[in-house]
């Protein structure tokens, strides 16, 4: 039989202290909370932090009277790599140094097991690459933020013990330092696409619907002045078949969950698509087809 290894606990003891956090906690922060603590567990077993594949969970033991504290306890089953070496600085003290910066350049060491990482102000540290893989991790930094939310609430103060931070307390004031920086927004992205129309608007103040192999359907505005001009003086005719050569720009906005948006910078090509022919007209009614002859006497 496979000998069963005792389960390595992790502790970590938050306090949560304020007129509103005494003995009780809402039941809708407590359990952002524990989402919290248990989203970075997870998050520090895939940082390889803790050795190769180990399996995690997280419990919570007794609370205690008083200001609202508790005990979460992160057990790791698998093998344990010197933890508290390998992770030490990646409490939440590291955390709360680190989220104000943004990184703006990295450089694997190999040869040492480390990354050397350059910040936007010119500082640079060197970290583990279980650190790395942490900072990268953007469920870790959001489990980190969730376990300080009350910061942002009624509580006015959080006390924490943890392997890696002996006892930290932060404030209202140092919330804000646990949010992750406002992600910067990819350079747009100018192509050159065939398109066709879904449905023909040439309002400027609207978006045009058009469907493209690169893009499927999608929604872009018009910017070539040029093409609307010619369509608001009737020189320039659309319809649903036609074809269209389009230089399209596309943009990001950064934030998480939002799509991109198109605009048209140019009309580089209009095809005019098959046309059904109109009925022969009619000859006037009421008007002679040739003009009647006089009298020669």
């Amino acid at each position: 039989m496979e000998a069963t290894q005792d389960p390595y606990l992790i502790p970590i003891e938050l306090e949560y202290d304020g007129p509103a956090y005494q003995g009780e906690m809402s039941a809708l922060e407590l359990s952002t909370v524990l989402q919290g603590v248990a989203e970075y567990g997870m998050a520090l077993a895939s940082s390889g932090a803790l050795g190769p594949s180990p399996k995690v969970r997280t419990v919570v033991r007794d609370f205690a009277p008083g200001s609202f504290d508790f005990t979460a306890l992160i057990e790791v089953l698998g093998q344990v790599k010197e933890t508290y070496v390998v992770m030490a600085g990646a409490g939440f003290a590291w955390w709360w140094q680190r989220m104000r910066h943004v990184v703006s350049d990295f450089e694997h060491l190999a040869d040492r097991g480390m990354v050397k990482v350059t910040f936007t102000d010119g500082s640079c540290e060197e970290w583990t690459e279980a650190q790395w893989k942490l900072f990268k991790d953007r469920r870790a930094r959001r489990a980190i933020a969730k376990i300080v939310s009350p910061l942002k609430s009624k509580a006015t103060r959080l006390r924490v013990r943890t392997p890696w931070d002996t006892d930290v307390t932060y404030t209202k004031d140092d919330a804000p330092h646990f949010e992750e920086p406002a992600p910067e927004a990819p350079a747009p992205e100018t192509r050159t696409v065939l398109a066709y129309p879904e449905a023909v608007n040439f309002d400027p103040a609207k978006p045009w619907r058009l469907w493209t192999q690169a893009y499927g359907a999608f929604s872009a505005r018009i910017e070539d002045r040029a093409f609307l001009s010619g369509v608001e003086r009737g020189k320039v005719r659309v319809g649903k078949t036609d074809s269209f050569k389009l230089q399209v720009r596309e943009e990001f906005d950064g934030r998480e969950g939002s799509g991109p948006r198109y605009y048209i910078e140019q009309v580089i090509e209009h095809s005019r698509g098959a046309v059904q022919d109109g009925l022969p007209e009619a000859e006037p009614r009421g008007l002679p087809t040739e003009m009647p002859q006089g009298d020669s006497g």
